[in-house]
């Protein structure tokens, strides 16, 4: 399964960022009202992390 690195929309103006570099990817699973889970991957690094502002426009992908 593929995730491409589409980047990200910020939250205050909608700007993309990290386009073709970095894939931002929002979990199923909030960290709290305010806050999200996401995966975060660039071709050296990958993470699981909690505590990002859900305001911010990252990428959804259906997985089975």
């Amino acid at each position: 399964m593929e995730f491409p690195a589409v980047g990200c929309r910020g939250g205050s103006d909608g700007t993309l960022y990290y386009a073709g570099t970095d894939g931002l990817y929002w979990s199923l699973v909030a960290y709290d009202s305010n806050l999200a889970y996401y995966l975060y991957f660039s071709s050296s690094n990958l993470y699981v992390l909690n505590g990002y502002d859900r305001r911010n426009g990252f990428s959804v992908r259906c997985v089975r």
